[in-house]
């Protein structure tokens, strides 16, 4: 049966607790977030709700926290925006979107004990959002979804009063905490997500964009396809760039399980670098750091040095 119920805090702690395979920074941050001694005064609403999977034998989760924080506690909102991102080299899907950035870019999440609902992220361009995709440790059948969306609450102007750098006295927004089945194991159900990179049976590496019905093939029967046929004119803005080197990572990492993991990793070596340097541009400077150090990590893990040296190119180019 589903419930839904407004929770106390206390109770969603209990329950983040319960999440201990997942993402260590952001639980702690969400937790400090319902615990802070202002709660009280931000959080405006905290609703959950479950249903019962028979066949896994464990509930599906879906969590929403409403917050309006006054611009003098902006740092607690920060606090949650640097989990988020310390926390978003474990995504295997992910999408970053600025307000006002004129990028049409939607992100819908399917939850539910038949992944039969959705929460569709990325609609409004004034506000910020940070969604990441991450796989449950614990069980490979499912995976944990977290979002924080912020904008600036026009309904707290403060008329010709300028509070730091906004004029807005207040800053709205969510937090959102989903445990469901993962859409790309439970293949008869398939998530909405404009550019996706995957693994066809065959080995074949291809790259999605849903929004044009077109696909982009990087590796295929052995052989490298040449860079000439690699198609970045839809990478135009920074969110759809994290979206494409986040999957091109998740395949990168998971080709150790491949026949011919060697060339597939040499290939998403070759992709990453070219992605890089032909829009590595459309990144901020957070950006920039957060996928060199991923860049680097990456190289790190590795024993094949024209591989290291391609992710390390990769990296220099974002300096």
């Amino acid at each position: 049966m589903n419930t839904k119920y407004r929770l106390s805090a206390t109770l969603t702690v209990i329950i983040l607790t319960l999440s201990a395979y997942a993402q260590q920074h952001i639980d702690e941050a969400i937790n400090e977030f319902l615990l802070d001694k202002k709660s009280s005064e931000y959080i405006l609403s905290n609703n959950k709700e479950q249903e019962f999977v028979p066949a896994d034998g464990k509930n599906a989760l879906f969590n929403e926290i409403g917050f309006r924080l006054k611009r003098s506690d902006a740092d607690i909102l920060e606090r949650l925006r640097k989990a988020f991102l310390s926390d978003s080299d474990k995504a295997y899907g992910m999408m970053m979107k600025s307000s006002g950035s004129g990028s049409n870019e939607t992100i819908k999440i399917a939850y539910g004990a038949e992944l039969n609902k959705s929460q569709i992220f990325g609609t409004y361009d004034n506000r910020n959002y940070i969604v990441l995709n991450i796989k449950d440790s614990s069980d490979s059948t499912w995976r944990w979804s977290y979002a924080l969306v912020w904008y600036d609450d026009k309904s707290g102007t403060g008329g010709s009063k300028y509070y730091g750098s906004s004029k807005y006295a207040y800053i709205s927004g969510s937090v959102h905490i989903i445990h469901s089945r993962d859409p790309k194991v439970n293949i008869s159900k398939k998530e909405n997500v404009s550019l996706r990179t995957t693994i066809l049976p065959d080995g074949t590496v291809v790259t999605y964009n849903s929004d044009k019905d077109t696909k982009t093939v990087v590796y295929k029967n052995g052989n490298v396809v040449g860079d000439s046929s690699a198609d970045y004119s839809d990478v135009n803005s920074s969110s759809r760039f994290l979206v494409l080197f986040g999957n091109l990572r998740s395949v990168f990492l998971d080709a150790y399980k491949e026949h011919s993991g060697l060339a597939m990793k040499t290939t998403i070596a070759n992709r990453m670098l070219d992605l890089c340097k032909n829009k590595g541009g459309l990144l901020s400077k957070g950006e920039r750091s957060l996928c060199r150090n991923i860049l680097n990590e990456m190289a790190r893990g590795q024993n094949d040095r024209y591989i290291i040296g391609l992710l390390n190119m990769a990296a220099d180019t974002l300096k």
